[in-house]
């Protein structure tokens, strides 16, 4: 073992020392068995750009297969995963995905095997179950690129059972839950399943998140690198706009790591159609007397023609109506429970005859309650549903608080003087 790392610096770097001097480490490592020390050098060897430039794919991934593999057992076996995640996922020789899924499956059996061996069987801990699991998930994204939608799902269903075995859930890495989100959104993608896209969206940043907090990798780039995917705000910002349950977005509009992380398209089409849908998203389908709205909504339609059918128009156009409708209630006076048709009409651009149906839709869908008044022409607003609120709407809050709080010790102060 020693010997293949030595040939291969000697080899392929000799008019690098940095990098010569590196290879040679790894091996002085292995041989001293200082595993922790080897992993943060194999790190380093993996992710770092600087040696990239030097070290080509196809060398890591016999790095991987000849050195690593053979003392795997001894090393952080769930980032021994997360280096052939990688080097696969950076292939430029042309490997098929049934090739790089048989690849992750060999690894995942000697991981197996490797916890058949354990001597306390009983010990109710399956130690390698986090890179088992994310090699599972690895597998499930590359069974989506061979459109092998079943054995996707039925991987998928025994990854989902892992972690929800109660024995199981207190062992689950962040990085594990980061890989199950991952496969579950590809998942999501493939089906245009946007309300669970948006929804499992959610738990994936707050997972990336926490795992970039952690310091989980020396070298940060890395999540980067493996999970901010192609199109990945693109398709959030598109789920957004076409999910039938989501109806308020403020974790997406103000979330700080999608409005600073540099996401790269497919193509200049995607960076076009992501635009025109962060203008929709953004503004004109929150604004309620926004004009542009519609004509957005056209210029999209050039990029997602079977998307936009006629029936998705018309929701796309009722939907702006509910958001606005929920956005007028949740940001009214908070002693006005009471609103008429005509003002609700004349706020979010909507016929005051079309206001009692957009009303009942809003109740079936339970985004808010009420009972409505066809006589008067009016409705009373039981209750709104929760949110997360922007900056301005705290801002509304505390003042309809205080307005709240002075008209109400105005009543105590005429009692008490009566």
């Amino acid at each position: 073992m020693s010997a293949f790392i030595f040939d291969l610096s000697t080899k392929r770097f000799s008019d690098s020392s940095e990098f010569t001097n590196l290879l040679r480490e790894l091996t002085v490592l292995n041989d001293q068995k200082l595993w922790f020390q080897l992993s943060e050098k194999l790190e380093y060897l993996y992710f770092d750009e600087e040696v990239s430039k030097v070290l080509d794919n196809n060398t890591k991934i016999s790095i991987f297969e000849e050195f690593i593999k053979p003392i795997i057992k001894n090393l952080n076996d769930l980032k021994v995963v997360d280096f052939l995640i990688y080097t696969l996922q950076n292939d430029i020789s042309g490997l098929k995905p049934e090739s790089k899924i048989e690849t992750l499956q060999k690894v995942k059996q000697i991981l197996i095997e490797l916890d058949q061996k354990k001597v306390n069987q009983n010990d109710g801990y399956m130690k390698r179950i986090n890179s088992i699991t994310t090699i599972n998930c690895e597998i499930i994204k590359y069974l989506l690129l061979g459109n092998d939608l079943n054995g996707s799902v039925d991987l998928l269903k025994e990854v989902s059972e892992t972690l929800s075995n109660p024995l199981d859930e207190n062992f689950i890495a962040i990085r594990t839950k980061l890989a199950y989100y991952q496969a579950l959104l590809k998942l999501n993608e493939y089906n245009r399943e946007f309300n669970d896209y948006y929804y499992n969206s959610l738990l994936f940043i707050s997972c990336y998140q926490k795992l970039n907090e952690d310091d989980y990798f020396i070298n940060e780039a890395y999540l980067n690198k493996v999970f901010v995917w192609n199109n990945f705000r693109l398709n959030l910002l598109l789920a957004t706009l076409l999910a039938d349950k989501i109806y308020h977005f403020n974790e997406v509009l103000d979330s700080t790591w999608l409005n600073t992380t540099n996401f790269v398209n497919n193509s200049e089409e995607d960076n076009k159609s992501e635009k025109i849908l962060k203008e929709i998203v953004s503004q004109s389908l929150m604004e309620s007397q926004s004009s542009s709205y519609e004509s957005h909504i056209t210029q999209l339609q050039v990029y997602y023609p079977a998307l936009l059918d006629e029936s998705r128009l018309n929701f796309l156009k009722q939907k702006k109506a509910l958001v606005n409708l929920v956005n007028l209630i949740f940001n009214e006076n908070i002693n006005k429970k009471i609103l008429r048709f005509d003002e609700i009409s004349s706020n979010i651009s909507v016929s005051t005859e079309d206001v009692e149906l957009l009303l009942m839709k809003a109740m079936s869908l339970n985004l808010m309650k009420g009972k409505i008044d066809q006589i008067n022409q009016q409705i009373k607003i039981n209750w709104i549903q929760p949110r997360v609120m922007t900056k301005k709407e705290i801002e509304v809050l505390q003042k309809n608080l205080i307005n709240w709080r002075t008209n109400y010790l105005e009543m105590e102060i005429l009692k008490l003087s009566d």
